[in-house]
């Protein structure tokens, strides 16, 4: 007992009911509300070193809208402080978050050291009934059965179907040796293949922590599947993530409920916050970005030349790296490159070289918005400026 007591001296120790959040400006997508949380966390219930009530905190300080606590159904780190209960620290989670804004989801993650190794189950009715019968020890150790069959290592998919779980592939290759014959050239092993054809894998971890996965953006593309990012979380998560921010999925929800979230995700209306990089589909990353910067513009001259000015206002807290190009010359900008500071106004000027044209389009590569693997958000303002001839 002195052992867990010294664990938890941290998370127990002036932790208030509610936390001022740290508010994270983002912009919404029309009709939708930007959410955004933390889909991966661990507590003292299965291999992690906080109370739940800390996640509350930690939260609350970062200005979350939800979480879901996703400790191992198959470990228990603490066998003689903690009673096995799998629902406990969503229960003490959501006492905590009451009076606050916070969502708090059930979640569990199912940890198999095989194919299809490891893989959250989020918006669970009952984490305790998920059976792991592939496991011959959970109790301060984890050690799976010699050879588990294929049946042992599905039973927990299937409850975790049968509930409604929304069923997630964690960080693809992390920390498994690389065996191409049992996890397939593209991480995509015939046991995901199986789920995904009985309709019990709907996303992908693309961020885990502090790692982007590019193999597993390209399982979220070529399979149709929700992108996903979670911190993974064990400890405090302020030291892990000194001088940023955690990586967050952004959910664009019609509503501020549990409910909303899950529709969202099963509709596959999501995006990554990682770092200074938005990853998402173009569907929500357009318009995303066009909520967030909009284009004002202003004649000028020099020296006789007409010029446009051309403002460019970005009302979110992200940095926008953009490279400006058209039919008219973007003035001194190599490349056309600029950032778009958050909270600011930044003018581009645009030599017209003595036309008088109507309308004039900026074609515009976002370098930090991220639609594919391979790709970044391409898209245009249209200004129409007022010339006085």
């Amino acid at each position: 007992m002195l052992r867990l007591l010294t664990l938890l001296a941290c998370s127990l120790l002036a932790v208030p009911a509610f936390a001022q959040a740290s508010q994270i400006a983002l912009p919404a997508i029309p009709g939708f509300h930007t959410l955004k949380g933390d889909l991966h966390l661990h507590t003292v219930f299965s291999d992690g070193h906080v109370w739940p009530s800390f996640r509350v905190y930690e939260a609350n300080r970062d200005g979350l809208d939800f979480i879901a606590l996703t400790d191992h159904v198959d470990y228990e780190g603490n066998p003689k402080e903690i009673e096995r209960d799998y629902n406990r620290a969503f229960d003490l989670a959501v006492a905590a978050a009451k009076g606050t804004r916070l969502i708090v989801l059930r979640g569990g993650e199912i940890s198999p050291r095989t194919p299809p190794y490891h893989a959250n189950a989020i918006f669970l009715q009952n984490a305790n009934t998920l059976p792991t019968p592939y496991m011959s020890e959970t109790k301060g150790s984890f050690v799976m059965k010699a050879k588990p069959s294929n049946a042992e290592l599905m039973a927990p998919f299937i409850e975790a179907s049968r509930q409604g779980a929304f069923i997630i592939y964690n960080h693809p290759a992390y920390l498994y040796d690389w065996n191409e014959t049992t996890m397939g050239a593209d991480l995509m092993t015939p046991f995901h293949r199986s789920l995904l054809r009985q309709g019990m894998l709907h996303g992908v971890e693309v961020v885990n922590s502090g790692r982007y996965y590019k193999k597993a953006h390209r399982i979220a593309m070529e399979h149709n599947l929700t992108l996903i990012a979670g911190s993974d979380e064990h400890s405090d998560i302020a030291n892990t993530h000194k001088g940023s921010h955690r990586p967050m999925t952004l959910v664009f929800s019609r509503d501020s409920t549990a409910a909303g979230i899950r529709e969202a995700m099963l509709a596959r209306r999501t995006a990554i916050y990682f770092k200074d990089f938005i990853i998402g589909r173009k569907a929500e990353i357009e318009p995303f970005f066009h909520s967030a910067v909009t284009a004002t513009v202003e004649q000028s001259q020099r020296h006789n030349e007409p010029l446009l000015l051309v403002h460019l206002a970005n009302s979110s807290d992200i940095a926008f790296n953009i490279r400006a190009s058209g039919k008219y010359d973007v003035d001194n900008l190599p490349l056309g490159r600029i950032i778009l500071a958050p909270r600011a106004t930044t003018t581009i000027v645009i030599r017209t070289l003595w036309d008088f044209p109507p309308s004039v389009t900026i074609q515009i590569l976002v370098e930090n918005l991220i639609t594919g693997p391979d790709e970044m958000l391409d898209t245009s303002v249209a200004v129409r400026p007022d010339w006085k001839r």
